[in-house]
């Protein structure tokens, strides 16, 4: 099952999200397999064979959600802090030169502002473990690349549209 809590990123509905996610694992309920925090929504994927699934499986996660709701907003969200250690230098920072000339931002400009403040994780998808990082300085906001890279490696970091992502 999948709850829509809006159609675009707001970072103030993600924390709620995480925090609904939280608060849904904390209850551990024997037939829901996995809680996914999206962008925008949640999934809530449960065992349909469980002997304790409820009969009415829709009302019963609208209640669960609604309750976890409360409790989500009552706890907060506790979260963990992980430095990344990110290397711009031009060997691996492929894309700096063009975006520097694309943002009219000197090449030390795009690095200050982005590797000042605090990102969040706000999912992780596409690839298994790959975080959609949010919190990058608006200046730095591009649209996808025209023509996507065929390879990436592992560990590369990626700026798209107002987010960052590190390639699993």
């Amino acid at each position: 099952m999948y709850a829509e809590l809006g159609e675009a990123l707001d970072l103030e509905a993600n924390d709620a999200l995480q925090a609904l996610a939280a608060a849904l694992r904390a209850r551990s309920l024997p037939w829901v397999r996995d809680v996914v925090p999206a962008l925008c929504g949640i999934a809530l994927h449960f065992d349909p064979e469980h002997p304790d699934l409820p009969d009415s499986i829709v009302e019963s996660l609208r209640s669960v959600i609604e309750d976890s709701f409360k409790q989500a907003g009552e706890s907060g969200r506790a979260g963990k802090l992980v430095e990344l250690p990110v290397c711009y230098d031009h060997e691996l920072g492929l894309d700096l030169q063009e975006l520097s000339g694309v943002l009219g931002l000197s090449e030390d400009e795009i690095v200050r502002r982005h590797s000042d403040g605090e990102h969040k994780v706000l999912m992780v998808g596409f690839s298994p473990g790959q975080p959609y990082i949010g919190g990058l300085d608006e200046r730095l906001a591009l649209p996808r690349r025209a023509a996507p890279r065929t390879r990436v490696p592992a560990g590369s970091v990626a700026i798209a549209n107002a987010q960052t992502a590190v390639y699993s």
